[in-house]
């Protein structure tokens, strides 16, 4: 079962999510999860006051620091490793940073890192997500 719906309002035509998570559970959560976008009236209503960092950015704030963030890292692996990462906390962020680098960071999240990756799978485990 998902942790959220889809609503459409019918006469505005505006798609919402709906959710019952809060708090931390909701930062779990990375389908859903918009780490530091979140607006301040979210922040309050879905119980996430002082889990975030007390900015809110926008997503092309989030974009440019964790480019930033991804660039620093020295080697394909630890690349990565950073990129599952985000997919694992924020996979809105996740898929815009890889949509605006495509060519750049395809390689880090298929052939031929993930083979290099695969190799050392028991060293980089964090979470179930496409290899057993």
């Amino acid at each position: 079962m998902k942790p959220y719906r889809v609503v459409r309002d019918p006469r505005s035509g505006e798609t919402t999510l709906e959710t019952t998570l809060g708090g931390a559970m909701l930062l779990e959560c990375p389908m859903i999860n918009k780490g530091s976008a979140f607006t301040d009236d979210e922040r309050r209503e879905l119980g996430l006051l002082g889990l975030l960092p007390p900015h809110v950015a926008s997503i092309e704030e989030q974009l440019a620091r964790t480019y930033e963030n991804y660039r620093q890292k020295s080697s394909a692996q630890e690349r990565h490793v950073f990129l599952t990462s985000l997919q694992d906390r924020n996979e809105a962020l996740f898929f815009r940073l890889l949509s605006e680098h495509l060519p750049e960071m395809l390689p880090m999240v298929y052939a031929p890192v993930i083979g290099i990756t695969a190799r050392h799978y028991s060293h980089s485990y964090r979470r179930p997500r496409g290899l057993y």
